[in-house]
């Protein structure tokens, strides 16, 4: 089993110790898993919250290499891409050793989608649309991530409309969710199946059966689990879950990104 996105005390959002990181993914079993500390640049400095210090995270990460030699560790990062901020992120990056890189997209039209400032005068509709919209950009011009991150991560915030309780059902956005998928096959990269929805209380992992299931009919082979966890506990949650989407969908292994590479991990057999 793997877990290939987790987050630590360098996330602004978690205050998670890395010993307590190791410590539970040896005690759960785990082969391989990914530090993936948000990195989220805003074209306005001011906004820069969801940053770190990627110089004290090189100097850190590497030495649990030695401390837990059972555990295969990649070294990476969840970018939140934004289009106007491709080139910057870009060379940002290149200047480190990154293992791993997950896009996601948790802005749209530069505001916010999970502390709900996006939401305020749209309609659920239109604030869907704009995401994907925004995903379709994204990954056209990020050619440096290797795994988009949470499909419809949006999912997750729609009850800051009000009286919303239901995420949208997205299926008459498949024709621009389509073109993002077909994308991500087409420069050979994947997707994950993200079980932060089942943390959440939706019910499944991101993205969706029906969007699983099309990425897998479109051709799409390449994917990753991740937990999305932002405390020790939950790494590997919801793996049970997860396997059985993947199964129900058509997936018959899951995948690590090691050396450079995709590389299948384990079978679904």
């Amino acid at each position: 089993m793997i877990d290939y996105h987790i987050h630590s005390k360098f996330s602004a959002d978690s205050s998670e110790d890395l010993d307590a990181i190791f410590t539970r993914a040896c005690d759960l079993g785990l082969s391989s898993i990914a530090i993936t500390d948000h990195l989220d640049p805003f074209p306005d400095p001011d906004r820069n919250l969801f940053t770190f210090d990627k110089d004290a995270y090189f100097a850190s990460l590497p030495s649990y290499r030695e401390k837990y030699p059972q555990l295969d560790i990649q070294i990476g990062a969840e970018l939140g891409m934004i289009p106007q901020m491709v080139d910057k992120n870009r060379k940002d990056l290149a200047q480190y050793p990154f293992d791993f890189i997950i896009g996601s997209v948790h802005s749209a039209d530069l505001q916010d989608i999970g502390s709900g400032e996006f939401f305020p005068g749209r309609t659920l509709e239109e604030a869907y649309r704009l995401y994907y919209e925004a995903m379709l950009d994204c990954v056209k011009v990020y050619d440096f991530f290797h795994i988009l991150g949470h499909i419809d991560y949006i999912d997750r915030y729609v009850s800051y409309i009000p009286g919303q309780t239901q995420p949208l059902d997205d299926r008459a956005l498949a024709p621009v969710i389509e073109e993002v998928l077909k994308e991500v096959i087409r420069s050979g990269r994947g997707i994950e199946l993200n079980t932060g929805g089942f943390r959440k209380g939706l019910g499944y992992g991101h993205p969706k059966p029906w969007i699983l299931e099309r990425y897998h009919a479109l051709g799409g082979r390449i994917i990753t689990l991740g937990s999305d966890a932002h405390r020790a506990q939950d790494l590997a949650s919801y793996s049970r879950e997860a396997i059985q989407q993947l199964r129900d969908a058509g997936f018959k292994e899951v995948f690590a990104f090691k050396e450079g590479d995709f590389k299948k991990e384990f079978s679904l057999d």
